[in-house]
């Protein structure tokens, strides 16, 4: 009984660290229609010196944006927590990627993530010649990577 115990609470933790779906890697999800902030009046940090190369496996950057809601809300994102105004946010590039990990791009310290590829997307967008990265699964939201990992 106590060896059924055991296993029942290890597999209850194993499913715990995994979650119900794919981890974004990022708790500042931009959804679909409306914007969200989590952290107040706190700036991103840039990722000035993220290259523009693709990672393999993914398609090249496009430079042709269509402006989605979900493009559209990650530039409202960065706008409001930067404080400017939305005309000043450009895309840089849009593209589809095969993510290494569950983590999307973007781990956070002490998260732990599926090890299996992921598809999704990247924006990569600029605000003063600084760029700042949104990644996301394919069919999820994107979300504000504050640190993403190199490419």
């Amino acid at each position: 009984m106590k060896m059924l115990i055991a296993i029942i609470a290890v597999l209850s933790a194993v499913l715990a660290a995994c979650g119900g779906g794919t981890d974004s890697g990022s708790a500042d999800t931009v959804p679909d229609t409306e914007i969200t902030e989590s952290t107040e009046g706190e700036a991103p940090a840039t990722s000035a010196d993220t290259p523009d190369s693709t990672v393999p496996g993914s398609t090249a950057p496009t430079a042709d944006v269509q402006e989605t809601e979900i493009v559209t809300g990650a530039k409202e994102d960065l706008a409001k927590r930067l404080d400017v105004d939305d005309a000043q946010v450009t895309v840089v590039a849009q593209e589809e990627i095969v993510w290494s990990d569950g983590s999307l791009g973007c781990p956070e310290e002490g998260m732990m993530y599926t090890q299996a590829t992921v598809d999704g997307a990247l924006l990569i967008v600029e605000v003063d010649g600084e760029k700042y990265e949104y990644h996301g699964a394919v069919g999820e939201p994107l979300s504000y990577c504050k640190d993403p990992a190199p490419r």
